[in-house]
């Protein structure tokens, strides 16, 4: 596996909690001594919604550890939908995340967290 770059667009292959076959985007930044993950749903396999404990468990278990976890859909302006960040708190049963809840955010939002543009 690939290192993860900071900001870089990296394709996370996982699969599912049904057992098919999916990929989301991930994104980590670093900024003020947090690091903050970003993943963009693909629209390839199950959604990143329907398997965010899953993709966050198996992050940890590559060591990537992280301060936010922010879940992120784009606009589908064919379909009239905007583009959504939500951040995403869990709990942790050992190395397993579980009970995730979510919290509504923008871009603006997570930009300043970041600290930079996110594109």
């Amino acid at each position: 596996m690939r290192e993860f770059e900071v900001g870089f667009p990296y394709p996370f292959e996982y699969k599912a909690e049904n057992g098919f076959e999916a990929i989301c985007e991930v994104r980590i930044y670093q900024n003020l001594g947090k690091t903050i993950v970003v993943a963009t749903d693909s629209d390839t396999g199950p959604s990143v919604t329907n398997n965010v404990e899953r993709i966050t468990t198996l992050l940890r278990e590559r060591g990537i550890a992280w301060d936010a976890f922010c879940e992120h859909y784009q606009a589908q302006p064919e379909i009239a939908r905007d583009e959504t960040f939500d951040w995403v708190s869990f709990e942790w049963d050992k190395t397993t995340a579980t009970h995730p809840a979510w919290r509504p955010g923008s871009r603006a939002q997570l930009e300043a967290f970041i600290g930079q543009a996110f594109e």
